[in-house]
């Protein structure tokens, strides 16, 4: 009887202090930092034949900045359906605060229902309108980092018509979410536009090597609107000028991306034009000129947008946490949703569709690709062009880099 009291006893202090544990790991009071563990979904240099490092090294950079209120860790997310709910369910498994991930919206569109059931707070490194709060695969714990990327993609087409005078236009559109919303947001703009016409309309999958078609097809276009991924955009930015297509060619944020990368030089890159939420180099203020700075010395080469906003979601997040002096999802959600965060790449702010980036630039390129600001860009929160067709767009794609727009 006395061995039986003595084990139940254990039982209950054993209870207790775990009880105890799981209390003090997910509220340490109202304005103290709770370590906060934040997970990243995206490849990085040598996961695939073309994902890069700016989202593992800005997330990095910040987690050790932050030290032990911050733990992290990353785990390839490979755009497939397939791999990107695995890599989901693989992060889940480690019961992390916060996930950062899917640099593709056909990432977050096709694991959507499990990041609403998860009730994590999901930072989507993509920007698909489909996935605002109250879209067809948006939920109140999955925010949007960037501006929606139909108000992205129709300030690229009004940039071509309006900007820079251009009436005949070639499409191209990738075949997955990116190219079906930056196709139908151009298609709009131009219906709008008098004298305004589509002269060729192209599209291609995400790993296409060879695009000498789609290329030949805009001989007659004065401006061509590209919404592509990184790979192929620069497979036809080439190819366009190995047939002597120079035209202004105006694609988002892949074509910072292949810029960084060298894959344009000369007129490949002088012709191009990009969308890219903010450009780091080319910030005037010293802040952001230290950030810069500290990034290049540590990783050897220039930030562009996504190593800054990495950076800066690992900063908010624990900021949110601090706030909500809580780790748990309903706190954490609560207090990300009402915070406002001056990062590195831009102010931060929650709107009702839980985005939380409300500016852009155009971008241009000189002969060896080094990037500027063409125009900036400021959207009103809330605002959404609902271009987006009634039906989902397709999910099922080939496997490719992660280092989409």
């Amino acid at each position: 009887m006395r061995l039986r009291r003595s084990l139940c006893t254990l039982l209950a202090v054993g209870i207790a202090a775990s009880v105890m544990a799981a209390t003090a790991s997910s509220a340490v009071g109202a304005g103290k930092t709770p370590t906060v563990k934040i997970v990243l979904l995206a490849e990085t240099t040598g996961e695939s034949s073309a994902a890069v490092p700016y989202y593992d090294n800005g997330a990095k950079m910040a987690a050790e900045e932050l030290g032990g209120k911050v733990e992290y860790s990353r785990i390839p997310a490979p755009v497939a359906p397939a791999g990107a709910q695995t890599a989901f369910e693989q992060a889940r498994d480690q019961s992390p605060d916060a996930i950062i991930g899917f640099p593709a919206s056909s990432q977050g569109i096709a694991v959507s229902e499990s990041i609403k059931s998860a009730g994590i707070p999901f930072f989507t490194l993509s920007s698909g309108e489909q996935l605002v709060k109250n879209g067809p695969n948006g939920a109140n714990n999955l925010f949007l980092i960037r501006p929606v990327d139909t108000l992205s993609f129709t300030a690229q087409a009004q940039y071509a018509i309006d900007t820079l005078k251009k009436k005949k236009i070639g499409l191209v559109c990738v075949d997955n979410a990116t190219g079906v919303n930056g196709c139908n947001a151009a298609k709009k703009v131009i219906q709008g536009k008098q004298g305004v016409q589509i002269v060729a309309e192209r599209s291609n999958s995400t790993t296409a090597t060879d695009l000498t078609e789609q290329a030949t097809a805009m001989k007659d276009a004065t401006a061509i609107l590209d919404f592509n991924f990184p790979n192929p955009l620069g497979v036809i930015s080439n190819q366009l000028v190995d047939n002597d297509i120079n035209v202004p060619h105006v694609d988002g944020a892949s074509a910072g991306i292949i810029a960084a990368g060298g894959v344009v030089q000369g007129k490949a890159a002088t012709n191009l034009k990009g969308t890219d939420d903010c450009v780091p180099t080319a910030d005037k203020s010293s802040k952001v000129k230290k950030w810069v700075s500290d990034y290049q010395s540590k990783y050897g080469d220039p930030p562009i947008y996504s190593a800054a906003q990495s950076y800066d979601m690992v900063k908010l997040i624990a900021a949110a946490a601090k706030k909500a002096g809580s780790t748990s999802p309903a706190k954490l959600n609560k207090a990300i949703a009402s915070i406002s965060y001056d990062g590195i790449c831009a102010d931060y702010k929650t709107d009702n569709l839980n985005v939380l980036q409300h500016t852009a630039n155009i971008v241009k390129f000189n002969a060896q690709g080094k990037e500027s600001i063409a125009k900036p860009l400021r959207f009103q929160p809330g605002e959404l062009p609902g271009v987006v067709p009634e039906t989902t767009v397709p999910t099922t794609v080939a496997p490719a880099p992660s280092s989409s727009p």
